[in-house]
């Protein structure tokens, strides 16, 4: 793995909330170990996340890289080529997203419920613009994703999740908020969870069609 890769995959941990604000990152003989490089190779990556301004490096015992409260751009993150087909991930998401949302609503413990919604909570509060949002946007189905205890499911949200906040970022630069999103999935009914999502679908297509109404779809906090 060159330090590039590795750059990118402790960005998308930061990216994720894996690694949330605040928090250190691994020291570097563990990450060394972890992904079968050399030290120098860590020292690189951890310089790249520096420059980039995702962390910031403390010396001492109890130092380390401590990661910032910051947007990750969609060119750190792994699999940084253009951003996809926004058609070809709607329909791939419109195909998936009810799975995920079902699963999780039956198999979610309660620590997943519980940061399920400081993530709404956490988004409810964000002035921090666009940007700031589509991450979080993007941690919240994340997380919804890690609720269905699934680790291929998980896995392959993450590539999707990956490719739409590139797609978000680079094209259509708006949120979603998540809060009626959640109030759908706890009311556990099939046709709620349907039809919450249709809606959600049908605003990422007029997006990408260029005629959204961004004030009301980011507004939408009422549960249906």
């Amino acid at each position: 793995m060159a330090q590039v890769d590795l750059a990118r995959h402790l960005a998308e941990q930061i990216w994720s909330g894996d690694a949330p604000a605040g928090s250190r990152l691994e020291p570097e003989r563990r990450l060394a170990k972890r992904f079968g490089v050399s030290r120098p190779t860590v020292r690189a990556a951890l310089r790249r996340l520096t420059s980039e301004g995702l962390v910031r490096m403390v010396r001492g015992r109890h130092g380390g890289a401590v990661v910032l409260d910051v947007v990750v751009p969609p060119t750190l993150l792994p699999d940084a080529e253009p951003a996809a087909d926004v058609d070809s991930l709607l329909e791939v998401w419109q195909g998936l997203e009810p799975l995920v949302a079902r699963l999780a609503s039956e198999r979610w413990s309660p620590a997943d419920l519980d940061l399920l919604r400081a993530l709404v909570a956490e988004q409810h509060r964000s002035r921090e613009g666009w940007a700031a949002d589509l991450q979080r946007d993007a941690r919240f189905r994340l997380a919804i994703a890690r609720s269905t205890h699934n680790a291929v499911l998980e896995a392959t949200v993450r590539r999707l999740q990956r490719d739409l906040y590139r797609a978000r970022f680079e094209l259509l630069r708006a949120p979603h908020s998540p809060k009626r999103t959640l109030a759908t999935l706890r009311s556990r009914e099939a046709s709620r969870i349907k039809r919450d999502l249709s809606e959600y679908l049908s605003w990422l297509e007029r997006l990408a069609a260029g005629t959204p109404d961004v004030s009301a779809a980011a507004d939408a906090d009422q549960p249906a």
